[in-house]
């Protein structure tokens, strides 16, 4: 799932289709947005979300996986830059 898609919802659930056994779904989520929150941002040209990470995982169950775990997050970048891509592995379960 990117966070410049149109739905990132129907993404989702297009993802869920395709799967035939539990994927691990590697995601940014933005540690500043409350968790159960998604920002959207948006112009002619663009449009950007930022999910806390509850959001996240709520949309991964919502697109009919059964149960997620979270096991891993982790920041990517150079290390001497202040963390601000935060990423997190979910295992989904269909």
């Amino acid at each position: 799932m990117s966070d410049s898609l149109m739905n990132p919802v129907k993404a989702m659930y297009n993802f869920f289709d395709v799967v035939a056994a539990h994927p691990v779904i590697v995601e940014r989520f933005n540690p500043l947005v409350p968790s159960f929150l998604i920002r959207y941002r948006g112009s002619r040209d663009s449009i950007w979300w930022s999910y806390g990470l509850g959001a996240l995982k709520q949309l991964i169950l919502d697109s009919s996986f059964r149960r997620i775990d979270l096991p891993s997050t982790f920041t990517i970048g150079k290390e001497s830059e202040i963390p601000w891509k935060w990423q997190g592995a979910f295992e989904a379960f269909p």
